[in-house]
């Protein structure tokens, strides 16, 4: 943390998906999802968690006036392994179709990580935005919206004590002149 908060023009890339539509926010009571876990749920539920995790790092950023940003990206539809794997260990109808239309309709790995290198270079990006494909899962880059419940601020807080509960981490910001950030 010390490095990036000295850099003037820090970035945070966190990336999502749209399956964090379908995810749930984390439970504080059962985190790892063991009374009630499917593979897709835990996905939408990491996918979510990574927005909350990067939204309450901007707040936490402003909060301590520094100038580091933490900005969500969604890389769209992307014909990576990320298909072909789900359909190979499930089997699931599915996962099939979708290892079928991303070999027919998915980007190239290239152009999924478009968005991401558009949140990390963009002089005009800035901290809690979110940067996905124009067409949701095709095409340029642009900033979007966060939907209401991707910013519930008692969600964001919760991820961020669950987190610092179950690695034992305690992650604060602080300004450099402050003495630093702790780990």
């Amino acid at each position: 943390m010390p490095p990036l908060l000295r850099s003037p023009d820090a970035r945070v890339v966190s990336v999502t998906s749209t399956g964090r539509h379908f995810g749930p926010p984390v439970d504080p009571d059962d985190p790892h999802m063991r009374r009630r876990y499917s593979p897709w749920r835990a996905y939408g539920q990491a996918k979510l968690a990574n927005v909350h995790f990067a939204l309450e790092l901007q707040r936490r950023f402003e909060k301590a006036g520094v100038s580091a940003e933490s900005i969500v990206v969604h890389p769209g539809f992307t014909n990576t392994d990320l298909q072909a794997r789900s359909a190979r260990e499930s089997g699931g109808f599915s996962q099939r179709y979708f290892r079928a239309a991303v070999r027919l309709t998915g980007m190239t790995p290239a152009r999924g990580a478009l968005s991401l290198l558009r949140a990390a270079t963009d002089p005009d990006a800035r901290g809690g935005e979110l940067y996905t494909p124009r067409f949701v899962n095709y095409g340029p880059p642009v900033r979007r919206p966060l939907l209401r419940r991707s910013r519930n601020p008692a969600s964001l807080r919760t991820l961020w004590e669950v987190s610092e509960r179950e690695t034992g981490v305690t992650f604060d910001v602080k300004p450099q002149g402050a003495g630093g950030a702790a780990p």
